[in-house]
């Protein structure tokens, strides 16, 4: 964010409080539900290990000459991204009506008001350990929206996997 602030991007950048890498966007639930997607993904996700995902590009969506978003992330997001998003998703889907496009690894970091093309910037990749979801909900706040923690699933150490000892 600060390299494209560098560079001049006239955007609209995310408050650091709401960086996050988006498995699937279930829109709205019905409270009453929400116990319920909670134990469904708690007994989804029991196989799934942590797992490190490298950030290694800026880009922009739609695309980078025309971006409304300016995002970090990975254009190869890896199997261990993919079966995580998968498995959120399908859990998910018997409680809100997820937006099917395929998972991109990613954090927004700025939102335009017009379409503009990214600046060229200096990116050193980096590394995410992915060791837990959570389930926000979005709330209106001051002049943006806000994320509240509904609760937080740890993914599993198990015993015989290489991770067990770190």
């Amino acid at each position: 964010m600060h390299a494209l602030r560098a560079a001049g991007l006239a955007a609209k950048f995310e408050l650091p409080e709401k960086l996050h890498v988006t498995l699937a966007f279930l829109g709205s639930v019905d409270a009453s539900r929400v116990e319920p997607l909670s134990a469904a993904l708690q007994l989804a996700i029991a196989e799934i290990r942590p797992f490190s995902a490298r950030f290694e590009t800026i880009g922009g969506f739609p695309s980078e000459r025309r971006a409304r978003i300016a995002w970090a992330g990975s254009r190869r997001a890896g199997e261990s991204f993919g079966r995580l998003a998968e498995t959120v998703r399908s859990a998910a889907r018997e409680f809100a009506g997820l937006d099917e496009k395929p998972p991109v690894l990613h954090v927004t970091l700025a939102r335009m008001r017009d379409p503009m093309q990214l600046p060229r910037i200096h990116f050193t990749p980096c590394t995410l350990r992915v060791d837990a979801i959570v389930l926000y909900e979005s709330l209106p706040g001051e002049g943006t929206s806000r994320y509240e923690v509904l609760q937080r699933f740890p993914l599993t150490v198990h015993a015989s996997s290489p991770d067990a000892s770190r």
